[in-house]
């Protein structure tokens, strides 16, 4: 279950020792989405409006095209060493 906090409250949720502070606007779920929507502290949110995982939304819509180069795991020519030269030059 999600829910989406409508009023500002200070809450702990499950597995948490110290409150948080909530704005409108958060994004519950779970148990502790349920909770606050029975307290009157959020609205339910269907699974459609849902926020969604915005890397895997924008490598659906422009494919392998909108990722940049450093993902193409070629890897990079090794760096010389910098440092003093060896004394017998080798």
């Amino acid at each position: 279950m999600s829910a989406i906090v409508t009023k500002p409250f200070r809450g702990c949720p499950p597995g948490v020792i110290y409150p948080q502070a909530f704005k409108p606007g958060d994004v519950l779920t779970g148990d502790f989405a349920y909770e606050m929507i029975v307290a009157g502290l959020a609205k339910p949110v269907s699974q459609s409006e849902a926020p969604q995982n915005k890397d895997a939304a924008r490598f659906r819509t422009t494919g392998m095209e909108g990722r940049n180069d450093s993902d193409n795991s070629e890897r990079t020519e090794p760096k010389r060493r910098r440092g003093r030269p060896r004394k017998n030059g080798s």
